[in-house]
Order: C-alpha cells, then sequence, then structure tokens
C-alpha cells in the first residue's frame, strides 16, 4: 500500500499551516481519517510479534483492527466501515497537571520537536503517535474515550483547537516525554519509531515518507523566493505574493508607518535599530512591515529593483485580534532579521 497521499495531504493542509501559526482550524476530507488509521495499521503491523504474547483482551482488539483497516486501506471496505474512531490533539492547548518542576527536562523538546508512537495497553486498547506540536489516538477498545473532547476526526469536518484531553491523557504524555527522550532510548530505536510510523511497508520506491516530505518542504520554504511567484499564487507556501505599486521604490520611513497606523487596526515596521543596527542605514528605515486590517495580517518586504512584496497573508482565526496576529508576526520577523545580522557579521 501506498500512503504518501494522506501524508502529502497530511503535512500541506495541517501540519505545516499549524507549526507555522497560519490557521488555528482545519478543514479535511477522508485523507485525514486514513492517514491516521494508516499510521496505527503500520504500528499495530510493526507490534506483530509483541501482539501474541498480550493479555487476550488487547490480543484480539489489536487484530480485529489490523483486519479492517488493512481492507480499508486497500479499498475493500469502504471507510464508514471502521467502528473505531481517531482523534488529532493540537499541543498547544495541553498542560499537564504536574508542577514545572516535576515536568522531564526535555519537556519542551518533546511537545515541539519529538516523534513517537506506541501501543497502548491498560484500561483501553488504543494506538497513539506524535509529530511535533500534534498527537493522534485510535482508540480500539472501548472504541470512544469521555477524557478527550472536541478531538474525534469524521469523514469530512473542521478541527482545531480549544480542545481538551483528561488528566491520565496528560500523565501518560509527561511518561512519553520521560522515556522517549531519556538516556534508556537510544538514537538507533527512535529511528526505529519513526520507521515504523512512516515508512511505506512495501518500500516502493516514489512513494515519499512524511518525514521525507518534512525536510523536503523545510528546505523548499526556507530557499524559495516569492519573485519567482510575483502576483501569483505560490506553490511553495501558498501565498499570493503581490507587488504592492502605490509604495516607493525606497524603505519607508517611521512617520509613514505611523501615519499607516492610524488607518488600519495594526502596523509595526521593522527599524534597523538596536541589535539590527547596520552601519549607514537609518534607524528610521523599515525594509519590512506588518499591517492587519480586521481580517488578516500581511508581511511586505522591500525587494530591491522591483518594489514591496507582500510576503506572508494570514487570515485570521476566530477569538484572535488583529493586534494579537500582528505582534506575533512582527516578533517572528524580527527574530529572522536579527538571524539574517548576525550572519552578516560573522
Amino acid at each position: 500500500m501506498v500512503f504518501s497521499d494522506f501524508e502529502r495531504e497530511f503535512a500541506s493542509n495541517i501540519f505545516y499551516p499549524h507549526i507555522n501559526k497560519y490557521e488555528a482550524t482545519f478543514e479535511y476530507e477522508e485523507w485525514l481519517q486514513k492517514f491516521v488509521m494508516s499510521v496505527s495499521w503500520r504500528l499495530i503491523v510493526s507490534e506483530l510479534s509483541e501482539v501474541d504474547g498480550m493479555e487476550p483482551y488487547h490480543r484480539s482488539a489489536f487484530y480485529d483492527a489490523e483486519e479492517i483497516w488493512r481492507e480499508i486501506l486497500t479499498g475493500n471496505l469502504s471507510l464508514s466501515s471502521d467502528p473505531f474512531s481517531h482523534h488529532i490533539f493540537f499541543l498547544n492547548d495541553v498542560v499537564p497537571d504536574e508542577t514545572a518542576e516535576d515536568l522531564p527536562d526535555k519537556w519542551e523538546f518533546y511537545i515541539n520537536r519529538g516523534i513517537d508512537g506506541t501501543p497502548i495497553l491498560g484500561k483501553q486498547t488504543a494506538i497513539y503517535f506524535k509529530f511535533p506540536q500534534i498527537i493522534c489516538i485510535s482508540c480500539i477498545q472501548p472504541p470512544e474515550d469521555p477524557e478527550i473532547k472536541d478531538t474525534k476526526i469524521e469523514q469530512t469536518g473542521e478541527i482545531g483547537p480549544p480542545q481538551e484531553i483528561g488528566p491520565d491523557w496528560g500523565t501518560f504524555l509527561v511518561n512519553r516525554a520521560e522515556k522517549v527522550t531519556s538516556r534508556d532510548v537510544s538514537e538507533s530505536e527512535q529511528k526505529k519509531i519513526k520507521d515504523r510510523m512512516l515508512d511505506d511497508l512495501e518500500r516502493v520506491a516514489e512513494s515519499e515518507s512524511f518525514e521525507t516530505y518534512i525536510k523536503k518542504k523545510e528546505r523548499e520554504l526556507a530557499n524559495h523566493n516569492p519573485l519567482d511567484y510575483l502576483n501569483e499564487a505560490c506553490p511553495i507556501c501558498h501565498i499570493r505574493h503581490d507587488l504592492v505599486e502605490f509604495l516607493p521604490l525606497r524603505p519607508l520611513m517611521r512617520e509613514e508607518i505611523e501615519r499607516m497606523d492610524d488607518k488600519n487596526e495594526f502596523v509595526e515596521g521593522i527599524y534597523m535599530q538596536g541589535e539590527l543596527a547596520i552601519d549607514g542605514v537609518s534607524e528610521d528605515a523599515v525594509p519590512t512591515f506588518i499591517l492587519s486590517t480586521a481580517d488578516w495580517t500581511k508581511i511586505v518586504s522591500l525587494y530591491t529593483d522591483v518594489g514591496w512584496v507582500v510576503e506572508n497573508h494570514i487570515d485570521h482565526p476566530e477569538d484572535t485580534t488583529p493586534r494579537e496576529i500582528g505582534q506575533r508576526a512582527t516578533e517572528e520577523k524580527k527574530k529572522m532579521y536579527t538571524e539574517w545580522v548576525k550572519e552578516q557579521s560573522e
């Protein structure tokens, strides 16, 4: 079976928009349920040698799930034939009961960057797996879990925060973070976790694993030039890089930014001052500004001999204010400029 289509849809429609904070809620179709199902199925298959040694309660549940999911993924059964439930939870909402002192040393690393996957054997039978800032759960026995709310994946729909997971799941996450980031789990063992989650089990040469796709997208996003897609929708970042023709072909000055701020919800310039100061460049000069209306925020930068170009466009999620989104975008852009200035001075 080739799963690259599901992986690609998940990466481009949920994973990247979430970690880059482009969106707070996500529309999806059947590919999301099939993606989570396919990863859970691969985890069961990779553990078949261990399944035989499990208690009958868990063993029969895993074998049932493996057979049903295989038949669905190969097209022999319809998606509606799945009696189990699949869930996705965005980890920006997780607040463990433990105090900061009780959390594992690498808790933030696990939440923000860790990849993990394991069967769950306890009061329930389930499959758990995790990508950076996102966890997925396939509930097998029982097929529903009242401790997790607003997380269930239907065949089509919209999903995102706010969500809830109960204290048992919070404790489980802390324990997994401790185990996966401890020295007890070697790098080779962690690689095996990724491989069994993400590699096509038939090793189809033309299929891309999710991990490979992510690395490819990271390179593309870091290196792509908005000018290559001027005044059109960019196939790399999905932003329309429009040329703002009414602005002058030079850096804007502080007083010009302040005048724009009087007419919009939020406007902030990136001023070349402090740690961003460059010899010969006025501290009042602005090579990039962030502008927010009631509905969207844009990051606009000056490109030599071309003019001002929209680098990013963010539609505002519900329950946020234009100022919140604008300030967040400004902070992220300042970090990028700071790193660039440091590189130039080295």
